[in-house]
């Protein structure tokens, strides 16, 4: 399990989301003071995988979090306001983020499985043969994932009771083994 100093979060939050711990943001040393385990998978600079992170702005906070601790990891994620400039048509420019990806990470929840704009963008990321990679931030509840997504494992990032040890750090750990599958 990460600690507060590997991750830069501290206690869960409402919906189980891991709080940022103070008021500032993670420190670059962060990640050169954070234990190697919590390192194990950093890469070189230059070298570090793309990760497009789709997700419903309902899901602001967790796709915020989520992009921090890629970060920490070595990979290099983008999220769509921070790649689209104002007036840009930003369903081309969507796809073109999700090409220029290696990976596509979908933030699933109930928000995301409703929109139709995160619905297209599973759609374009399949169109173009990206691999994508499903989050769950919590339980789904009677939502349904987007018919691509079905058959795929799941990664869990809240605390499940009939799993001990679940939770974001959990879920991290999961991700980022997955992303190093490449």
């Amino acid at each position: 399990m990460l600690n507060q100093r590997a991750t830069g979060f501290e206690s869960p939050g409402p919906r189980g989301l891991l709080e940022p711990a103070g008021a500032t943001s993670v420190a670059p040393t962060d990640v050169v003071n954070a234990p190697e385990q919590s390192r194990t998978g950093a890469r070189a600079a230059g070298d570090a995988l793309s990760v497009f992170i789709s997700y419903s702005r309902d899901d602001l906070a967790f796709a915020d979090q989520l992009v921090a601790a890629l970060k920490l990891y070595g990979f290099d994620p983008t999220i769509d306001r921070h790649g689209i400039s104002g007036g840009e048509a930003w369903q081309q420019r969507l796809g073109g983020l999700i090409l220029e990806a290696d990976t596509v990470v979908f933030v699933l929840s109930p928000s995301s499985a409703r929109s139709e704009m995160c619905a297209w963008e599973v759609d374009e990321a399949t169109r173009l043969g990206k691999r994508i990679l499903p989050v769950l931030p919590y339980a789904l509840g009677d939502a349904t994932a987007p018919e691509k997504l079905r058959d795929r494992n799941y990664v869990m990032f809240y605390p499940e009771p009939r799993a001990p040890g679940s939770g974001f750090g959990a879920g991290l750990t999961s991700l980022v083994a997955a992303l190093e599958r490449t």
